[in-house]
């Protein structure tokens, strides 16, 4: 058993927040995840979850197929440009 704050301290959450400040917590957190790009956050989301089951060689090659799936994507060559043109991307799920 540990505390939230040794938690925090050990980089097992990414941060504390008083329990009245929760549901604003996770609703800002929800919008920023909301913005990102969509087929990269349900793949990571699937990584995580399948990374629970599997070695760590099958988990370094489920990332590779993972990368290259992402990397054909028309979201990756909007990414590219956002972050070269300083501005948020546009996202289309494709």
């Amino acid at each position: 058993m540990m505390s939230a704050a040794d938690a925090e301290r050990a980089g097992l959450v990414s941060h504390v927040v008083p329990l009245v400040e929760l549901i604003d917590e996770a609703v800002k957190l929800a919008a920023e995840i909301a913005a990102m790009p969509p087929l990269a956050t349900i793949a990571n989301k699937e990584a995580v979850n399948a990374a629970f089951e599997m070695t760590l060689e099958q988990g370094l090659i489920m990332e590779r197929r993972i990368f290259q799936v992402l990397t054909a994507t028309e979201d990756k060559t909007e990414g590219m440009g956002a972050f070269i043109e300083k501005r948020p991307g546009v996202w289309k799920g494709q």
